[in-house]
C-alpha cells in the first residue's frame, strides 16, 4: 500500500477516508494508539483490510492545527503502523509505503547500491520506537516520534553547550501543553559511523519528557522501520534541504510566530495571524488576532501551502517584510533567528 505523506512545516500528515470522508491524519511514532476528533474509524481499505477504530483525543488539536494551517482530525499512531510489518518514510517520494511494498522498495534501493545503514530497534509492542545515537558525542536512547519537529533531550541529562552558543526559544505544542524549549543548531548526531551536522536540538522539557529524534533528523534520511526484523534502514538523502524542512544559524526571520484559522481550510491565499515570539514584542503595527497577507507572496492553496510562506520569511540578512493587513502594510524587519 502507498499513502500520499504531506509535510506542512515537515509534520508528516496523511489523507484519509473515514466514515466521514476523507479527513487528515499526523502521523505520530510517539503516539501508542490513533484517535480522531469527530470520526469514529477509518473505512476498510483506508489503511487496513478491515476498518480501524479510533479513540476519542486525549488533548485538544487546536493548537496544532493552529500552527500547521492544516485542519488535522486525528493522529495516526504507532499501533496501526505495527499491523504492516515494514514501514517505508519515502520523503523523496512523498509517500508512506506500507506492508510488502515498502519491503519490496527498499530491497530495490538496496540492491542497486544505495547507500544505507542498518540500526537495531527495540522490540516492539506498542513501546515506542528506540534507536540509540551519539549526541555531539555523548550516547542517548532516544524515541524516534514523528510527533516532534526537533530533536529533543532530557532535561536531565542537558546538553555539554557554551554558555555563549546561539539559541532560539519557542513554545512547543505538545501532549503536556505548551512547553517553553532552547533550540540551539550546529550539533553532531552520529548514528551506525554515519554522522548528521547541522542537528537542531532543544532543551527545556519537563522530567517526564524523554530524548527524542524528531523529524528534522529523521528527514535527513529516507527510512524503513521493519517491525518483523527488529530492523531499520536508513538511506542518506542527497537533496539540499528545503529552508521550510529545518531552521539553520544562517536564517533571519520576522519577530513573530505564525498562526492559522484552522476554518478557513486549505484555499489560495488565505490569511495568517501573528503571535509575539518568546523574547521579543509584536513588532510596531502588527496587532493580535488580525488577518495578514504577505505582500505579492500569496499562500498557495493545499496542505502544503504554509511550506512557501515559511520560505518567503526567511532571509540571509535583516531585509524587511511588508504584510498586508486591514489597516494597510506594514514593514517588519527580519532579525536572527538564533540569538
Amino acid at each position: 500500500m502507498r499513502c500520499p505523506l504531506y509535510r506542512p512545516l515537515n509534520a508528516p500528515v496523511l489523507s484519509l477516508m473515514t466514515e466521514l470522508g476523507e479527513r487528515l491524519f499526523l502521523l505520530d511514532t510517539g503516539c501508542p494508539f490513533s484517535f480522531a476528533e469527530e470520526a469514529r474509524e477509518l473505512m476498510a481499505g483506508a489503511w487496513l483490510e478491515r476498518a480501524l477504530p479510533l479513540k476519542r483525543p486525549p488533548f485538544s488539536l487546536t493548537p496544532l492545527r493552529e500552527r500547521l494551517g492544516v485542519p488535522i482530525e486525528g493522529f495516526i499512531g504507532l499501533s496501526a503502523l505495527l499491523h504492516h510489518g515494514d514501514v517505508l518514510f519515502d520523503f523523496d517520494g512523498g509517500a508512506l509505503l506500507l506492508g510488502e511494498e515498502a519491503r519490496v522498495e527498499s530491497r530495490r534501493r538496496v540492491e542497486r547500491g544505495e547507500a544505507h545503514l542498518v540500526s537495531p530497534l527495540s522490540a516492539q509492542s506498542r513501546s515506542p520506537i528506540h534507536l540509540t545515537v551519539r549526541l555531539d558525542q555523548e550516547e542517548r536512547s532516544c524515541y524516534l516520534d514523528t510527533g516532534s519537529r526537533f530533536m529533543v533531550a532530557r532535561s536531565d541529562q542537558p546538553l555539554a553547550r557554551d554558555p555563549g552558543t546561539a539559541r532560539y526559544s519557542l513554545s512547543l505544542v505538545s501532549p503536556f501543553g505548551s512547553i517553553e524549549v532552547e533550540v540551539s543548531a550546529e550539533h553532531t548526531v552520529l548514528l551506525e559511523g554515519h554522522s548528521v551536522e547541522g542537528v537542531c536540538v532543544a532543551t527545556g522539557a519537563p522530567p517526564q519528557h524523554p530524548n527524542i529524534l524528531g523529524m528534522e533528523w529523521l528527514t535527513r534520511f529516507n527510512v524503513l522501520l521493519s517491525f518483523k526484523d527488529q530492523t531499520a534502514l536508513l538511506f542518506p538523502r542527497g537533496a539540499q534541504a528545503e529552508p521550510w524542512e529545518r531552521h539553520q544559524r544562517a536564517h533571519f526571520l520576522p519577530p513573530f510566530e505564525l498562526a492559522f484559522e484552522s476554518k478557513e481550510g486549505l484555499s489560495a491565499d488565505r490569511p495568517f495571524y501573528v503571535l509575539p515570539r518568546v523574547g521579543y514584542p509584536l513588532p510596531s503595527g502588527l496587532t493580535p488576532l488580525t488577518p495578514y497577507r504577505l505582500k505579492e507572496r500569496p499562500l498557495p492553496e493545499g496542505i502544503e501551502g504554509v511550506n512557501a510562506l515559511v520560505d518567503a520569511l526567511i532571509g540571509v540578512n535583516e531585509d524587511p517584510v511588508t504584510l498586508c493587513g486591514p489597516a494597510g502594510e506594514v514593514n517588519v524587519n527580519r532579525v536572527p533567528l538564533f540569538q
